[in-house]
């Protein structure tokens, strides 16, 4: 199971552009009881055991080097995947185990942290195969109602009665309902979330109940990629981390440097940080005397929150609270886990810095942003960005449908929160189409009139 999905299984549009949205398919908090292995037993095999992690609908079972792990739902239970693991360390999935007051906690990645309890045995729905090839079209309806109803985080802030939804689509359902018409169903039942991390796949056929920006809907997108290939790739930028981040110098001084997405640049998470820390090496020492630095992230999809702390890190000027991190559990929610921006690295930046967003900067370019909105000496500029800061848990259906669902709730430095809303800029400066795809970068220069003045 990989760490993150490509961007493909998001917005189809930041593949062209490297970019891709975080998910890490694993499990966070439970209260649920059960016992363990012993405490000699648990120092030497952390994993071994069975384990419930409520936030995530995730049941572990783990035992003789092979770790195990099942969708579950109140209604439901479905093999989800199997990997090996040796003592503390699941190489696959590049984390690690340990115990914390009798919990088991797997910590993968700058953000992740999986807490699961003991429990005796699986649940009962996972019996026999749990139901993972079920054919009941109502089933299905039936499991993605309760695995939101048991996971969502947002429900009050998107304002949406979850159970008014299920009273008016649940007649929809039949048995004769196909595979294709229950997408049609789930997908209108989700259109009020209007959340970048609720997502329902049917192959290559996707929707989304947070839609595209306007500005790149339609013949717009393929218009405004080309731009970039041009405007931002092109001339005398240079090309780092396999060839997706590009900077320069601009005239006037600034360095500029344009982030496409918060993964992606390797083929594993080991190699996708390091790939990072060294672009960001190459480019804090090509900025080393200039007056200000412009970092964007217009077209930034998300990704991994470490890849962005990687490049936010280089800009810090001492430890800050970056934002502060829940997860639901049933009708509850775990501690705050907070995460801190730092300096990293030989070299940091720490003059005037602007950031540039705008509506489609979502998920991890989002907490990339409270990272640097934490740092005094950080201007955002541009649009508000899409209100999704979550972690997504891709789930599957018996019948072949895919979904994510997000559950946790983001708070910035300040307990600030802005899911569902999205992170207003410093300086309102909207994204002119027309103009960029003639060449002009209205925002861009924006950027560096504010800089000029600094």
């Amino acid at each position: 199971m990989p760490t993150r999905k490509p961007g493909a299984r998001g917005w189809s549009l930041y593949t062209l552009i490297g970019a891709t949205l975080t998910v890490i398919a694993l499990g966070a908090c439970s209260d649920s009881g059960g016992q363990g292995n012993t405490r000699d037993d648990a120092a030497e095999d952390p994993l071994r055991g069975t384990w419930l992690a409520t936030s995530w609908g995730l049941a572990l079972e783990a035992s003789d080097g092979v770790l195990r792990m099942y969708e579950i739902t109140t209604i439901s239970c479905r093999h989800y995947l199997e990997v090996p693991y040796s003592g503390s360390e699941i190489p696959d999935l590049g984390a690690v185990a340990e115990r914390d007051d009798g919990d088991l906690v797997i910590r993968m990645g700058a953000t992740d942290e999986i807490r699961a309890s003991a429990i005796g045995t699986l649940p009962s729905t996972c019996d026999d195969g749990g139901t993972m090839d079920s054919e009941d079209p109502r089933l299905s309806f039936d499991i993605f109602w309760h695995n939101l109803d048991e996971m969502y985080s947002s429900f009050d802030i998107r304002g949406v009665d979850w159970a008014a939804q299920y009273a008016a689509f649940e007649q929809r359902v039949t048995p004769m309902t196909t595979t294709e018409e229950l997408f049609e169903i789930l997908c209108d039942m989700t259109r009020p979330f209007d959340d970048p991390h609720v997502n329902i796949n049917l192959g290559e056929a996707e929707c989304k109940s947070h839609p595209l920006p306007p500005w790149l809907q339609d013949d717009n997108a393929d218009a405004v990629l080309d731009a970039v290939t041009e405007q931002v790739y092109g001339g005398d930028a240079s090309t780092t981390a396999s060839d997706l981040i590009a900077y320069r110098v601009l005239d006037g001084n600034f360095g500029y440097v344009f982030v496409p997405g918060m993964g992606g640049f390797a083929d594993t998470p080991e190699d996708d940080l390091a790939t990072v820390e060294t672009a960001m090496d190459e480019i804090v020492a090509a900025f080393s005397g200039v007056k200000g630095v412009i970092i964007d992230v217009r077209l930034n999809g998300g990704g991994e929150d470490g890849i962005g702390f990687a490049i936010a890190d280089r800009f810090a000027d001492k430890k800050r609270l970056a934002f502060s991190v829940q997860s639901r559990i049933g009708d509850g929610w775990s501690d705050e886990r907070d995460y801190f921006v730092e300096p990293r690295g030989p070299a940091q930046f720490t003059g005037p810095v602007v950031l540039l967003t705008s509506a489609a900067s979502v998920s991890a370019a989002e907490t990339f942003a409270l990272a640097l909105h934490a740092l005094p000496h950080v201007t955002v500029m541009g649009e508000t960005t899409a209100g999704g800061f979550s972690t997504m848990m891709y789930r599957n259906l018996p019948d072949g449908l895919e979904y994510t669902v997000p559950f946790e709730r983001v708070f910035a430095h300040d307990g600030t929160t802005y899911e569902g809303i999205g992170i207003t800029p410093d300086v309102v400066v909207p994204f002119d189409t027309a103009a960029f795809i003639d060449g002009d970068d209205k925002m861009l220069a924006a950027a560096v009139a504010y800089l000029e003045q600094k």
